[in-house]
């Protein structure tokens, strides 16, 4: 007994032909991708070696936000590394988000400065 593919009306192989033909095309299309694609090249490119830390002291700033407030007066908040790490970390955890969450984000990002990004 032989097994029959039926690709299309006018396309019919056995299972394996089947198989062989969609061997070679998955193969031409990897090898096709790998060689032509910019992403692919750019991540040969890339290292596994950590990146160094840039920050000497963690009490740099890393933003200064203005705000008018309530009382109308421009106001500039210098906002340092570690606030930012801190409140990160304390959205994660308030958020409950943890490997499987997923979230949409839906607050214009020039709006909340650090507060929420």
């Amino acid at each position: 007994m032989k097994l029959i593919a039926v690709v299309h009306e006018s396309r019919r192989y056995t299972y394996r032909e089947f198989e062989q033909r969609v061997n070679q095309l998955a193969s031409s299309l990897f090898e096709a991708r790998t060689q032509e694609d910019p992403y692919e090249v750019f991540l040969s490119k890339g290292s596994s070696d950590p990146l160094p830390d840039l920050v000497a002291n963690e009490e740099e700033p890393i933003s200064m936000n203005y705000t008018s407030g309530t009382t109308g007066r421009t106001k500039g908040v210098v906002y340092c590394h570690r606030g930012a790490y801190l409140n990160a970390l304390k959205e994660l955890i308030e958020s409950g988000v943890n490997a499987d969450s997923v979230y949409l984000w839906t607050l214009p990002m020039f709006h909340c400065s650090w507060c929420f990004t």
